[in-house]
């Protein structure tokens, strides 16, 4: 099993879209890096299987990354 790993600055739009094409057994991690707590509210409440990471600042690409994949409880992200 695998969980999918998406980084996000201010993408509500495509994220929405992405999550709704993805099968509802795949775990995704999102980093939002744009510190909007509204992404999380809508889709952690929408779908069982995302979980969204608001971090306190904006942690740039590879932070976020190692951020999301220690979330991570599948062998490959």
């Amino acid at each position: 099993m695998f969980t999918i790993l998406i980084l996000a600055f201010h993408s509500h739009h495509l994220i929405y879209n992405l999550v709704e094409s993805i099968d509802k057994d795949i775990p995704i991690i999102i980093v939002e890096n744009s510190l909007d707590k509204d992404l999380k509210n809508k889709l952690e409440k929408k779908h069982s299987n995302v979980k969204v990471i608001i971090p306190n600042e904006n942690l740039g690409f590879a932070k976020a990354a190692n951020l999301g994949i220690r979330e991570a409880k599948t062998d490959y992200v």
